[in-house]
């Protein structure tokens, strides 16, 4: 994935046959280049303008662009610097950044050099849509959020948590039967995968959509999602409050009357 780097003969091998290989693992590896080279040649691409051959090393060439790289270069601002990194003003960066993410590395693979770079691009990914989506909500943004926590569940199902900002955001926009279709999606996705009931706090959620409590729904919500969001977070920034006890559509429409 690293263009920039060469790996010797021996060490590729190693690192992708190990100790499990019992066979020739220098053996293995000229096969696998020689089926790498075949493939080139069966798409009329020349092997050399994308890999590099020299003396006992072979690497990505510099020039070629790696998604999973440009991926981690378009994150490294917020990697490296969370505590000062607005995204406000770094929007389309990181709006690129998770564009590039198209799923997990190398679907399929289940060798150990392969997972540890998966779950790494996964964890990154999974931090840089759920600020987005925090960041949406604190801008009341409704569509934008629920894309993005979609996003996140379309990653990982079981977070429970997305499951709940999700029915929120459903609630916010004035659509109480699709946050109660919510609370079943999470309820089923939990049965089935972990044999488990949503948390009581999902449930207390659920209960009070149904009886359409505006103050337990959204109330604490807002006033965390304008936190995440103030100029005071570094992360984020709006200039909206936490809305009263009024009824959801009437609170998104005050809301977004003051901006």
């Amino acid at each position: 994935m690293n263009p920039h780097r060469r790996f010797g003969r021996l060490q590729l091998a190693e690192t992708v046959w190990g100790d499990n290989y019992h066979a020739d693992i220098m053996k293995a590896l000229r096969q696998e280049l020689w089926l790498i080279r075949r493939a080139f040649r069966a798409t009329n691409l020349n092997i050399e303008d994308y890999i590099a051959f020299e003396n006992d090393e072979i690497g990505v060439i510099a020039s070629v662009n790696v998604d999973a790289s440009e991926f981690e270069q378009k994150l490294q601002p917020f990697v490296e610097n969370a505590e000062q990194f607005r995204i406000e003003e770094n929007i389309d960066q990181l709006e690129t950044a998770i564009d590039l993410y198209q799923g997990d590395l190398l679907p399929g693979l289940y060798d150990h050099w392969c997972l540890f770079p998966r779950e790494l691009l996964r964890d990154k990914y999974i931090i840089a849509v759920e600020r987005m989506m925090v960041w949406r909500a604190g801008q009341q943004d409704w569509s934008a959020a629920l894309l993005y926590g979609k996003k996140l569940l379309e990653t990982d199902p079981l977070l429970e948590h997305v499951h709940r900002d999700i029915m929120r955001f459903h609630y916010a926009r004035g659509d109480r039967p699709a946050a109660l279709r919510q609370y079943s999606l999470c309820r089923d996705q939990l049965r089935r995968d972990l044999t488990i009931k949503p948390m009581v706090d999902t449930t207390a959620l659920y209960q009070a959509i149904r009886e359409e409590n505006d103050a337990a729904i959204l109330t604490k919500a807002f006033e965390g999602w304008a936190k995440k969001s103030s100029p005071a977070n570094p992360l984020v920034s709006s200039r909206h409050k936490a809305p009263s006890t009024a009824r959801p559509t009437e609170a998104a429409h005050r809301l977004s009357s003051t901006k």
